[in-house]
């Protein structure tokens, strides 16, 4: 039986801009430290909370036993002001076998999550068993996955109410044996259709595409959309918005950092890679967009 696929990324990575006009004065005649002004007097708060802005990817236990460090990163997190977090519905866990579905280790934790007063941002994800023989991403049936993301969103409509489809599903990693745009589009349309039909308040999303794959130093990155867009033109019709993970080269230079080639960009700054991936929403004729925060869910 396969297994659920266990990141090993486990940190996530926030990225916030604020422009605050910092000034720190000294006053004369060779005053010391204890006299210096204190550079945030008369600045008030302005603009959206962080939490109202930014969300958090978590992997924390989603099973039915107790869990301390379950509760404390819970606490943690809404004690921060965080209102929105994103977590997986796995395939396997909801339907194991075909047509058979079951909600007893889902349903305890999103409901200990709204509790809390969180709002979850729902992937769906990833092969199982008996769709997916010898882990064939791309053996998948389109009409089955949308079965199950649209069980999945009638049973938590009103609760849920953006999904993502996949992670990362560009690299190979994530999607086996290769990366598929063609398989993906059709799945993507059909889970599309799907959820509308059961849910037609929620939301669905390109799932958060990597920035390094094997299109990155030729056609650029996310160009997994357009590639998705040549084996189905209408595909910008059938999501609401796309996610990205947007890290930094090699997750060590820092997000103002790019790359420039002879000829080309190779690596976009963050603002940069948010515009590339506008660019390929036009390209694609698609109507909205969205920067996604990086997955950390994964195969072993």
């Amino acid at each position: 039986m396969r297994t659920t696929r266990v990141s090993l990324r486990h940190a996530l990575a926030v990225i916030a801009a604020a422009a605050l006009p910092l000034v720190a004065g000294c006053d004369g005649g060779g005053a010391g430290a204890g006299s210096r002004a204190d550079p945030w007097a008369g600045l008030t708060p302005s603009g959206l909370e962080v939490g109202d802005v930014l969300g958090m990817a978590t992997q924390m236990y989603d099973g039915p036993r107790p869990s301390p460090e379950r509760d404390f990163e819970i606490q943690k997190l809404v004690a921060a002001g965080w209102k929105r977090i994103r977590i997986s519905i796995d395939w396997g866990h909801v339907e194991p076998a075909q047509d058979q579905f079951s909600w007893e280790r889902t349903d305890p934790f999103i409901a200990m999550l709204t509790t809390a007063g969180l709002q979850v941002d729902g992937p769906l994800s990833y092969g199982v068993d008996w769709a997916a023989p010898d882990e064939d991403d791309s053996a998948i049936e389109p009409a089955d996955f949308a079965d199950y993301g649209a069980h999945v969103a009638a049973h938590y409509c009103g609760v849920i109410d953006s999904w993502e489809l996949w992670n990362e599903e560009n690299i190979k990693r994530f999607w086996q044996p290769l990366p598929d745009p063609d398989r993906y589009g059709a799945i993507l349309k059909a889970t599309y259709t799907a959820i509308h039909a059961a849910c037609p308040s929620a939301k669905v999303l390109i799932g958060g595409l990597s920035c390094f794959d094997q299109y990155t130093f030729h056609e650029g990155l996310y160009y997994f959309v357009e590639a998705m867009h040549a084996a189905h033109p209408d595909i910008g019709q059938y999501f609401d918005a796309l996610a990205i993970h947007p890290y930094t080269f090699i997750q060590t230079s820092s997000p103002e950092w790019s790359w420039q080639g002879e000829k080309q960009e190779l690596w976009p700054d963050l603002p940069g890679q948010i515009e590339l991936a506008r660019q390929r929403l036009v390209a694609v004729g698609a109507p909205a967009s969205r920067s996604g925060s990086p997955s950390g869910a994964g195969r072993p």
